[in-house]
């Protein structure tokens, strides 16, 4: 993770955090959505698009009116998700600056630091 990134995260209260990244998914809305769009009507590939992401908000995807799309959503209890969290951040083998970041987002049962 780039220094600039880490520290970002490293120095925001949990509040800040949830508001950054929902700025961060505002901002994406348009090209994510142009790029729905541009597969959808043909962009000359020829293939499909299968979107994964949090920035993915089934309120912003329900109003798309572009046609050859379904949205499907799977869901998953926080174990699910925290489990998926550290094993791609490979926490494991994580620095323990590396784990106290990667807790940022899902804490383990027994982190309380951020509650």
């Amino acid at each position: 993770m780039p220094v600039h990134v880490a520290e970002h995260y490293r120095s925001l209260a949990v509040d800040e955090l949830i508001t950054s990244v929902l700025d961060h998914y505002e901002r994406l809305w348009a090209r994510i959505e142009e790029l729905i769009t541009a597969r959808a009507t043909g962009d000359g590939t020829g293939s499909g698009l299968v979107l994964e992401g949090a920035a993915l908000w089934p309120v912003r995807v329900a109003k798309l009116t572009v046609s050859n799309t379904a949205a499907v959503w799977l869901t998953a209890d926080n174990a699910v998700l925290r489990a998926r969290v550290h094993r791609a951040g490979r926490r494991e083998e994580a620095t323990g600056e590396e784990r106290y970041l990667m807790e940022g987002f899902w804490p383990a049962p027994s982190d309380t630091r951020r509650s």
